[in-house]
């Protein structure tokens, strides 16, 4: 089912963008948090991480119900303009600290396997652009986008991962529950925030055609993630080892060029693949970069959000200017992420749904049915 040219999207198409979101990028980066905190109990964090996901999106999914609609109206109406700019901040904080991230990363992994010798500015700079004109075009076109890539991409890189089953090492992956208990629970707390598109159900129900259906029809796509997750998992740590996966983060990358074909029908089908994954992470980042406009134009209460892509993308590549090892990035990335990117994404939306209800502020969809 496509919606058109409306800027509004079916459940269908939202579930399925949530499933590129959750793969896209996160899904590179899953066996290197799993096996770089807990060995090869990263199996065990992947599980504990998903199931934690899936309460997760239980809870955002329960207070989205609430506001059932546009977030920014509501929480204007909840807590007033001045406090919902101040958590707007947090938001746009999270989302670009994401977007300069997500742009470098991909960055590094296509200067590192496509594109050796360019200039690594340029590539940030073509993947930015590109990234832009999706956003520019709005939700609506992103939905009908993935929904066109979504088997292209995901069956062959699910067949491909499948066929590297048998180059595992089951040696690389058992015994398991080695590691302390401390670190099989933070490094599901690091696979949880790999699943932080979650938050943005929030946002998301302004698009839907029936917000107010919006309830647990996402968990089976959380769940299809966490199994990918643990295929992906075992792949890159039974044929690489956990040294071997903790060398790079993009190891999954890494494997896929080990895998080779049945009869070698295909001499570079890492390069593919890639090709593929590298669609699914381009639509991960203009998702990030219409959020940001999306959001600071409802905040400022303007008309037309495609006024704010330009400047996002141009601070975003000045800051990629910045001279910083993709690693070292990371790491400040996913402290930001463990200690206030995620928590704040529970607690403010708390804080403005609990105040709406003693307020008996109604949800944008109820207050336009009284209208």
């Amino acid at each position: 089912m496509v919606i058109e040219d409306n800027n509004k999207i079916s459940l269908k198409q939202s579930r399925k963008m949530l499933v590129f979101d959750l793969f896209s990028i996160p899904g590179l980066i899953v066996p290197y948090l799993a096996a770089n905190t807990a060995g090869r109990d990263g199996i065990l964090t992947i599980i504990i991480g998903t199931v934690f996901a899936i309460l997760y999106a239980i809870i955002i999914l329960r207070l989205s119900s609430c506001i059932q609609g546009g977030f920014i109206e509501y929480s204007q109406r909840s807590v007033g303009k001045i406090l919902t700019a101040f958590f707007y901040l947090f938001y746009l904080v999270k989302l670009f600290a994401t977007l300069v991230f997500s742009v470098a990363f991909m960055g590094s992994i296509i200067r590192d396997t496509f594109l050796v010798d360019t200039n690594f500015n340029i590539i940030i700079a073509i993947l930015l652009l590109t990234c832009s004109y999706t956003a520019f075009r709005g939700v609506e076109v992103r939905a009908r986008v993935i929904e066109f890539l979504y088997y292209i991409v995901l069956v062959p890189i699910i067949i491909l991962l499948l066929l590297g089953i048998k180059g595992i090492d089951i040696n690389n992956l058992a015994p398991i529950i080695t590691s302390s208990g401390t670190n099989i629970i933070a490094g599901s707390y690091y696979v949880l925030l790999a699943y932080s598109a979650i938050d943005l159900f929030i946002i998301i129900p302004a698009f839907l055609c029936k917000p107010t259906k919006a309830k647990i029809k996402f968990n089976w796509s959380i769940g299809f993630i966490g199994l990918f997750n643990l295929l992906l998992f075992c792949v890159t740590v039974g044929n690489l080892g956990v040294v071997g996966t903790t060398k790079k983060l993009w190891a999954t990358v890494t494997v896929m060029q080990m895998i080779k074909m049945p009869g070698g029908m295909i001499k570079r089908q890492d390069g593919i693949m890639l090709s593929l994954w590298l669609l699914a992470a381009f639509t991960f980042i203009s998702m990030l970069i219409f959020y940001l406009s999306y959001l600071t134009n409802k905040v400022l209460g303007r008309k037309d959000y495609q006024y704010f892509i330009l400047p996002f993308v141009v601070i975003a590549f000045l800051v990629t200017l910045i001279k910083i090892d993709i690693t070292t990035l990371f790491e400040y990335y996913g402290k930001y992420m463990a200690y206030i990117g995620f928590p704040q994404s529970i607690l403010i939306p708390v804080i403005i749904v609990s105040i709406g209800k003693l307020r008996k502020i109604k949800g944008v969809e109820e207050e336009k049915e009284d209208e």
